[in-house]
């Protein structure tokens, strides 16, 4: 089942994804550059934000990932 706030926006900001994800900023960048995870979206200047449909994708890869390995951490 999908978290609320992915059910409710279409968007979510680094501060959603660092508590959803309980990962750090720092993190999120590294998977993003990697390219381990989706990049951001500029929606203006000043306004970065994710797709909450690719991560919700990414999500379900990764419990798809987990769940054929055993349940080995990302």
């Amino acid at each position: 089942m999908l978290p609320e706030i992915l059910r409710k926006s279409a968007f979510l900001r680094e501060r959603d994804l660092t508590s959803l994800l309980s990962i750090s900023s720092s993190t999120l960048y590294r998977w993003v550059a990697r390219g381990d995870f989706p990049a951001p979206i500029r929606l203006s200047q000043a306004v970065t934000a994710w797709s909450s449909e690719q991560v919700a994708d990414w999500l379900a890869q990764k419990q798809v990932e987990g769940a054929a390995t055993g349940g080995e951490e990302f």
